[in-house]
């Protein structure tokens, strides 16, 4: 197991965009464009490239959320400075309290709040007995707890600051392709190097419950795994359906497999969680490669063991956040959904599928 290195380790940034900042034309050449649907290893792909950006050498992440205005900014910062410019400058030297802005180099993989209002994960992958019940004490308010725990690890930035970053840029976002390219292959720079994570819908599903559950009042895991899968943009409460966000899980997909198959080609990396999980090497060092970054038997070995759940729960910089660590595996939906959900789930998705203007233009999910 490689520990952390006791000597003062390098800092990069975990960059985010989101609507209105697509509009900003927020990418050029030498961008890595890291895709995922909400709750399919957004945080683990990033912890990966970080790595590899660092020769596989620890590293510390700052979170930079990336914001419409560098007057907005400037709020954020809590008034540092004379000027918004001054201020995001001050807040990135010295980041004030209410915005933290150091993460372990590992992924922060999926939550719980540890206060057992939910199943366990009994130390393996589909550990324990679910509760459906309807969760006491939960307001309507979609702030959740640990959400907006989440959200103070990110520093913002204004479109000046974010502009002017030096090097080569890291950059997560959940944003459809209509969003951030919407003229294809006109609105999104050539050297720019994507990478799309898709994970099993279901396993997609069951993870958001969790992190959704505390704003949310659902009354039951039922419930909220059937309105995930045949809702749209404006139809639910879950927040990937709000204005701007990622929408339908079959739809997000779509829309980006379609963008690589009729103009991003080679420049879009396709990986699927489950092969990750199953063989990490052979995934970091394709994701080298395709990045154009040292992809050495050494390099892809430290970043394996640096990335890894084992890793997480162990690195020094994230015991504080132990409480909050799931176990980030495959099939455990598999303790969520009965029979009469998976039923009602796989004939939705597949109406969905043949309702897309192109069937076929959706990358079919690993079976968990």
């Amino acid at each position: 197991m490689v520990k952390d290195a006791p000597t003062e380790m390098k800092e990069l940034r975990n960059i985010r965009i989101s609507p209105p900042v697509a509009a900003l034309n927020p990418l050029r050449d030498g961008d890595i464009l890291l895709l995922s649907y909400p709750k399919c290893g957004t945080n683990w792909i990033m912890s990966i490239v970080l790595l590899l950006m660092n020769e596989g050498e620890n590293l510390k992440q700052r979170a930079t959320w990336i914001i419409e205005s560098d007057e907005a900014a400037a709020a954020k910062a809590k008034g540092k400075g004379s000027t918004p410019k001054e201020a995001i400058k001050e807040a990135i030297k010295e980041p004030s309290g209410g915005y933290p802005n150091e993460q372990s180099n590992a992924p922060k993989l999926e939550q719980k709040n540890g206060n057992g209002g939910y199943v366990q994960a009994n130390g393996n992958m589909n550990g324990g007995n679910v509760n459906t019940e309807k969760k006491e004490g939960k307001g309507s308010s979609k702030k959740s707890i640990r959400r907006s725990e989440a959200s103070k690890m990110w520093e913002v930035m204004g479109p000046t600051e974010y502009a002017a970053l030096e090097g080569r840029r890291s950059i997560e976002t959940h944003l459809r392709p209509d969003l951030l390219a919407p003229e294809g292959a006109k609105s999104f720079p050539k050297g720019v190097k994507t990478i799309v994570v898709q994970r099993n819908a279901k396993d997609a599903c069951t993870s958001a419950y969790y992190w959704f559950d505390e704003a949310l009042e659902y009354e039951s895991f039922s419930k909220f795994s059937r309105e995930f899968i045949q809702s749209t943009i404006g139809e639910s409460e879950i927040p990937v359906f709000d204005k701007g966000q990622p929408g339908n899980y079959v739809d997000w997909h779509a829309s980006w497999w379609q963008a690589k198959q009729e103009w991003m080609g080679d420049n879009l990396l396709w990986l699927h969680y489950e092969d990750m999980k199953q063989d990490l090497h052979t995934a970091v060092r394709a994701i080298a490669e395709h990045c154009g970054l040292n992809s050495s038997d050494e390099v892809v070995n430290k970043v394996c063991e640096r990335c890894g759940a084992k890793a997480v729960k162990e690195c020094d910089s994230m015991k504080a956040f132990a409480k909050h660590i799931r176990n980030g595996g495959t099939g455990e939906w598999r303790d969520h959904f009965t029979v009469a959900d998976d039923d009602f789930w796989n004939e939705t998705k597949k109406r969905r599928i043949e309702a897309l203007a192109d069937p076929g233009m959706y990358p079919v999910d690993r079976e968990t």
